[in-house]
């Protein structure tokens, strides 16, 4: 359940802006504020049945958006790589601490990917 919210707000933090006003506000109290069906429906006046649909369409259209788009696949396969990168930097320094010039050039490298990442 906690990976299908990650996901979902995942995609809703690409999205969001692609959805009506009232998904959106719907959306962001359940995924963002962490609002419950009932605290939403007492919030905007819907009942809960009307945010749980509300809810469930959002997310499948934020799914069809990344089927067609790619967008957040693209950003976690990004920051794998960069994961990727910074642990094969840091077993290059941790074998090659004797090397000054060689640790001061792949710190630099890390300093790259750390802005990348941000």
């Amino acid at each position: 359940m906690i990976d299908k919210l990650f996901e979902v707000g995942l995609l809703y933090d690409f999205y969001s802006e692609l959805l009506t006003p009232h998904q959106k506000r719907i959306c962001r109290l359940y995924f963002e504020d962490n609002y419950t069906l009932a605290e939403i429906a007492g919030e905007t006046g819907i009942s809960r049945q009307a945010v749980h649909d509300t809810v469930s369409r959002s997310e499948r259209s934020l799914r069809g958006y990344e089927e067609k788009l790619g967008l957040a696949k693209r950003f976690r396969r990004r920051e794998e790589e960069i994961a990727k990168a910074a642990a094969a930097v840091d077993h290059i320094i941790d074998t090659h601490k004797d090397d000054a010039g060689l640790i001061s050039e792949l710190g630099a490298v890390k300093k790259i990917l750390a802005r990348i990442e941000d």
